[in-house]
């Protein structure tokens, strides 16, 4: 056999023909050079194995706050209330920071007319 026409598998080791010879994923950012017998398994054992779904990340004890001086709605965890009083991330202030449904039930009830049957959700 010519050298430049034979290739070595890297997952079993054995000098296989190039013909034969197939380029499989390794990571993101690397390939690896494997025979037929070798890369028939390699998909076996991936359609075997799932991919696996992304944990949500979920805070446990968060509320929710508005800064009614821009507007802006954020989160905020419980512990953190109980070390520092809470400050507005997009403005910096402290002065006006209230609870979200607070603020959304000072608003409806400011609007003339306004009855529960007037409520969106």
């Amino acid at each position: 056999m010519d050298i430049r026409r034979v290739r070595t598998c890297e997952k079993c080791k054995t000098s296989v023909p190039l013909s034969r010879v197939r380029l499989m994923p390794k990571n993101k950012d690397a390939s690896m050079l494997v025979c037929d017998e070798c890369c028939s398994a390699m998909q076996t054992a991936r359609s075997q194995n799932p991919p696996k779904k992304p944990i949500r990340n979920i805070p446990a004890n968060v509320e929710k706050r508005q800064c009614t001086r821009c507007n802006y709605s954020f989160r905020i965890s419980t512990t953190r209330l109980d070390l520092q009083k809470p400050v507005c991330p997009y403005c910096g202030k402290d002065d006006r920071v209230t609870n979200r449904t607070e603020v959304q039930k000072q608003s409806e009830s400011s609007l003339p007319g306004y009855t529960a049957i007037h409520r969106r959700w």
